[in-house]
């Protein structure tokens, strides 16, 4: 059981996510989300002394909670090995500690996410899933040539467009490479891109490193 408890000073219509991870020694592992908007108790107008205006709102907000299936395509092609500066962590180690504080964000199970790693081929480390311990777990893919970016935007859109997709979720690629595509060219990515985005899949791209091609990328996305 989730139990949120709500802060005197919280402002209305803030929206509260608490997540619980459990997990046993026999290998069973669950999570639960507990979402929660403020409504906080206004106290009654004393219209003795006050003069009352009518407002008439035509457009207007409401805070909704809208979940997403996120595939992160991750570049593991031989130079994530390089560091991210001299003496520093390699671009690798990088962008897992960053895809890993990524899903830790994400409020499951209502989000769902998914790994695509990439070099001279593009896998599918794990499918759409709101298994936080197993996603994380699944960044940890080989380092190996090739920067086929083309391909990880196909695999990701496989994903993403498979019966794993919840329907009511906004479909999510977010793709982070430090490269310039290698063993397809710059014709063949947009054309995965555009495929991508015909299907309904928000694109977002991360270049990493100072050899990013980043006018492919602001296409690409």
């Amino acid at each position: 059981t989730l139990v949120v408890a709500v802060a005197g000073d919280a402002v209305d219509e803030t929206t509260i996510i608490n997540t619980a991870d459990v997990s046993s020694s026999e290998g069973a592992t669950d999570s639960a989300t507990a979402v929660v908007t403020v409504n906080s108790i206004v106290p009654p107008i004393d219209t003795s002394s006050t003069t009352m205006l009518p407002i008439i709102m035509v457009n207007y907000c409401v805070e909704t909670m809208q979940y997403a299936d996120v595939v992160l395509a991750l570049d593991t092609s031989g130079s994530m090995n390089d560091p991210t500066e001299p003496g520093g962590p390699s671009k690798l180690a990088a962008a897992r500690g960053a895809a890993t504080d990524f899903l830790n964000l994400l409020a499951f199970p209502g989000d769902q996410a998914g790994i695509v790693s990439f070099s001279g081929t593009a896998v599918l480390q794990h499918p759409l899933s709101s298994n936080r311990a197993s996603l994380i777990a699944a960044l940890q893919g080989n380092v190996s040539g090739g920067t086929r970016i083309d391909l990880a935007l196909a695999e990701a859109r496989q994903e993403l467009t498979s019966v794993r997709h919840l329907s009511g979720n906004t479909p999510t690629l977010i793709l982070l490479t430090d490269g310039q595509p290698n063993g397809s060219d710059e014709a063949a990515v947009l054309a995965d891109a555009t495929l991508a985005k015909a299907a309904g899949i928000t694109i977002y791209t991360i270049g990493l490193g100072a050899d990013v091609n980043e006018s492919l990328l602001r296409e690409v996305a």
